[in-house]
């Protein structure tokens, strides 16, 4: 999955992706956000538990 279809997917920004990935930004998502994320690790054969506690 592309930055771009992440930021669509999540209603953020490109840029807001491409910063987190460099560190220079912590995403926040409401609750709605957190849905979808969940569904789209869901659809690649994952789970929310298998995200980092913490990205350095």
């Amino acid at each position: 999955m592309t930055q771009e279809q992440i930021a669509d997917c999540l209603g953020i920004s490109r840029r807001t992706v491409i910063r987190h990935e460099a560190g220079e930004r912590v995403i926040k998502l409401n609750f709605a956000q957190i849905r979808r994320l969940k569904e789209l690790l869901e659809q690649a054969g994952m789970s929310i538990d298998d995200l980092p506690a913490d990205i350095d």
